[in-house]
């Protein structure tokens, strides 16, 4: 099915970065070369995991190591206080706006 609606849309799936999980039995599916189950994947920028419990952490803890290189970028730069204010509300913050789901609120 996915083969004919390739042919009629003219759209393509890219098997190197396409991952499933599986919700329920799928198995009709096994000529496709598609990564199944992976331990973590990505959706949009945001992280998830089987494991619900890691969500936050491998998701907060890549947002702070860039914070980190973006701020040691930065801190070679003379800047006025103002300056300062601005890299922080402008760049930093911008990092910190994704919404991660919380798994202890009924996600999944």
């Amino acid at each position: 099915m996915l083969v004919r609606f390739a042919s009629v849309s003219g759209l393509k799936i890219n098997f190197d970065k396409t991952n499933a999980v599986c919700i329920r039995r799928l198995d009709f599916l096994p000529h496709l070369e598609i990564k199944w189950n992976p331990a973590t994947f990505k959706v949009r920028g945001v992280h998830f995991s089987i494991n619900t419990e890691i969500i936050p952490s491998i998701n907060y803890e890549g947002k702070l190591l860039e914070i980190q290189k973006l701020l040691n970028a930065w801190s070679k730069r003379h800047l006025i206080p103002l300056g300062k204010t601005a890299v922080i509300k402008l760049l930093v913050v911008s990092y910190l706006t994704i919404k991660i789901p919380d798994p202890t609120e009924g996600f999944m």
